[in-house]
């Protein structure tokens, strides 16, 4: 329980020190060499964001649908995983073809071969660490007819 948190945490201190840096030095880089995550927005396809060939990102909802991926441990074999109501904030790690809490990680668990997905209000962000690339969604509100 220890080792996930210390996990989460340095990866959220990363994130924090790297975006603070970048904000330093935004003026001296090129922006068509920027590729940071928090700012490559992506589009989706029929409500679906891609992030790989084994994982997909719901991102078209009502606000009381729930947070959802789609993940395909096989190319023959598709399992949905939904968490928190689309209104709350969460962050699921995929990792071995399977949806982790943060605060319930198996044991052996690798940074390096998994990915972070981080459901906000209007954003779904993710990072791929097998390729040290990601980017995000904007969610797409669907309307209900009550």
């Amino acid at each position: 329980m220890r080792i996930t948190a210390f996990v989460i945490s340095a990866l959220l201190a990363a994130t924090i020190f790297g975006t603070q840096l970048a904000s330093q030095n935004i003026k001296k880089q090129d922006p068509a060499d920027q590729d940071s995550f928090a700012t490559r927005r992506e589009l989706s396809k029929g409500g679906i964001g891609i992030v790989n060939k084994n994982l997909y990102i719901v991102v078209k909802s009502t606000k009381n649908d729930r947070n959802e991926l789609i993940v395909k441990p096989t190319s023959e074999t598709e399992e949905r995983w939904k968490g928190k109501i689309v209104t709350k904030a969460e962050v699921a790690i995929v990792y071995e073809g399977k949806v982790w809490s943060p605060h319930a990680i198996p044991d052996g668990f690798d940074l390096s071969k998994s990915v972070v997905i981080s459901f906000e209000r209007s954003k779904i962000r993710f990072f791929d660490f097998q390729v040290m690339g990601g980017g995000y969604y904007d969610r797409i509100a669907e309307s209900t007819s009550d």
